[in-house]
């Protein structure tokens, strides 16, 4: 049975910020009876190193823990992973957001798996957040022509899942793209607006990423990701123009 996915955010925290003042956030979240072994109880943990080094703490009934802990312990069997090219800038600042590169991914997941997770890596193939109102190129991929997109995205897709399988560690599932109702890469892979094609090159991208999954491990599950779930008429429109292009692919998330 295809396991279903659930991303929730779970952690009844405090935080404490500067050592001395506690911002109280009772949060409570009532379980769900009678859930299968088989559902996804999953949470998003990119943030997680970029709050820490902010000084960022949890608690527990008072007590300081480790967030990752506490999410395993109520239950939590899944995290998703973000990851982006270059989230910085031309100066070296990073754009925030969890600033996920490649390395700190890799750094996370490892932290993950330690705890026994399952682990969901979200690819962006951008240096910043993705979504249907924005899919910008990375810097280093700007004057890329079409089959240069095509091997840069399989290149940093392998790149990372290389690096994952050396540290014994195997994605459950990988999602190819965030929230792509738009496509990716603009304007070379928008779904909309750029005159004629534009899905023959958007499936060409995802094939890409999608073969660069295939090959890295064929065990690994892979998703395509919308958002505005509730919009049925789009995501039918969207998924028909994928279908008829051949493109091969697991799971359908999406977000609501």
């Amino acid at each position: 049975m295809r396991k279903r996915l659930f991303v929730s955010i779970l952690i009844t925290i405090a935080i404490l910020f500067g050592g001395s003042e506690v911002m109280k956030a009772n949060v409570v979240i009532e379980p769900i009876s009678d859930l299968s072994e088989e559902f996804i109880k999953g949470a998003d943990i990119s943030m997680l190193p970029e709050i820490e080094e902010s000084g960022g703490r949890y608690f527990n009934e008072g007590n300081e823990v480790d967030p990752l802990v506490l999410l395993k312990e109520k239950g939590v069997n899944s995290v998703r992973i973000r990851v982006w090219v270059d989230p910085y800038d031309e100066f070296g600042n990073a754009y925030g957001g969890g600033t996920v590169d490649e390395n700190r991914a890799i750094e996370l997941a490892k932290r993950a798996d330690s705890l026994g997770f399952s682990l969901l890596i979200d690819f962006h193939y951008s240096d910043f957040w993705t979504d249907p109102g924005k899919q910008f190129k990375p810097k280093s991929w700007e004057t890329y022509n079409h089959e240069q997109l095509k091997q840069a995205i399989y290149n940093h897709t392998t790149c990372v899942l290389t690096r994952l399988k050396a540290e014994g560690i195997t994605p459950e599932m990988v999602q190819v793209g965030n929230e792509i109702n738009s496509g990716i890469l603009w304007p070379d892979g928008k779904s909309w607006g750029e005159g004629g094609g534009e899905f023959d090159r958007l499936a060409d991208f995802l094939n890409a990423g999608l073969q660069a999954v295939r090959d890295s491990d064929p065990s690994i599950q892979t998703m395509l990701h919308l958002a505005e779930g509730g919009d049925l008429e789009m995501v039918r429109w969207w998924m028909e123009e994928i279908a008829l292009r051949g493109v091969e692919f697991d799971v359908m998330g999406l977000s609501y």
